[in-house]
C-alpha cells in the first residue's frame, strides 16, 4: 500500500488552502469592483454676504465629475430679487437624473432604491422672504448624512447616491447661515447596471458552493470549522 509522509500531506493541505484562498478573493475582487466610491468629498455650495441684488444670477456653483466613466454633478446657488421680493435656492445640473417627488429632488434614508426611470427636476431647496413674510419650497427641511438617489446614462443606465447635508431655515432676510446650503459628502454607483441601496459601498459575497461542498471552504475556517464541516457531513 502506498503510504504519503507528512510533509506531502501538509504540502497537499497548504495548496487546497491556497486554492480555495484564491477563490474567495477573485470573488470578492470581482463583486466589489462593481461599486465604484469616491472619495470624501465634503465640500459646501450656498452663499456669502448678506444682500441680495435684482435680477436673477448665480452666485455660486460647483461641478463634481471624479471618474471619466461616472456620473457628473453641478450644482449651482441662484439669487433672485426685485427690490421686494428675494429668493435664494440650489438647483441640480450635470448628466445625472435625481429621484423627484413633484419634481423636487427629494432625500431618502439608507438603503432606499430608486424606484423610477423619471426625473427631471432640478430643485433641491429654496427660500424666499420680504419685509413681511418669508417661506421655503423644495426639500422643505434641513437634514444631515441623508441620501439622493440618481441615474445616469454612459453606455447604459447606471445607479448611484449621493450623500449630503442640507441647511435651510426661516429667517426673512439674506443672512448665508440661513441657507439654502448643500453640503456634497460623498458618492457611489454601480457601473454594471444593477440597483444600488443608498449607502451600499460593497457587494455581499456568497460563499461559492464548491468551496461549500468540498470543505476547502472549513479549512480556510480553521480548526472550528474543520469539526462543523465533519459534523455536518457525518448529519447528511
Amino acid at each position: 500500500m502506498k503510504t504519503q509522509s507528512w510533509p506531502s500531506k501538509a504540502k497537499k493541505f497548504a495548496s487546497l488552502a491556497a486554492a480555495g484562498a484564491g477563490a474567495v478573493s477573485l470573488t470578492a475582487s470581482k463583486a466589489e469592483a462593481s461599486i465604484i466610491l469616491s472619495p470624501d468629498l465634503n465640500v459646501t455650495i450656498g452663499f456669502t454676504g448678506s444682500s441680495v441684488g435684482r435680477g436673477v444670477h448665480t452666485a455660486a456653483s460647483h461641478f463634481f465629475n471624479t471618474f471619466a466613466s461616472g456620473p457628473s454633478f453641478g450644482f449651482k446657488a441662484i439669487e433672485t430679487g426685485n427690490g421686494s421680493l428675494y429668493g435664494r435656492r440650489l438647483e441640480a445640473a450635470g448628466n445625472a437624473a435625481f429621484e423627484t417627488v413633484a419634481s423636487i429632488i427629494t432625500p431618502f434614508p439608507a438603503d432606499a432604491v430608486m424606484n423610477s426611470l423619471s426625473g427631471s427636476g432640478k430643485l433641491i431647496a429654496a427660500r424666499h422672504w420680504s419685509n413681511v413674510s418669508s417661506s421655503v419650497s423644495g426639500a422643505g427641511f434641513p437634514f444631515n448624512d441623508a441620501f439622493y438617489l440618481f441615474r445616469f446614462d454612459n453606455g447604459g443606465v447606471k445607479y448611484g447616491w449621493l450623500e449630503a447635508s442640507l441647511a435651510l431655515s426661516f429667517l426673512p432676510n439674506a443672512d448665508p447661515a440661513a441657507g439654502p446650503s448643500l453640503t456634497v459628502i460623498r458618492y457611489a454607483f454601480d457601473n454594471t447596471g444593477n440597483s444600488i441601496a443608498a449607502g451600499q459601498t460593497d457587494l455581499a459575497t456568497p460563499e461559492p458552493a464548491s468551496l461549500a461542498e468540498t470543505g476547502i471552504g472549513a479549512l480556510l475556517l480553521g480548526a472550528e470549522g474543520l469539526r462543523r464541516w465533519r459534523k455536518a457531513r457525518k448529519a447528511a
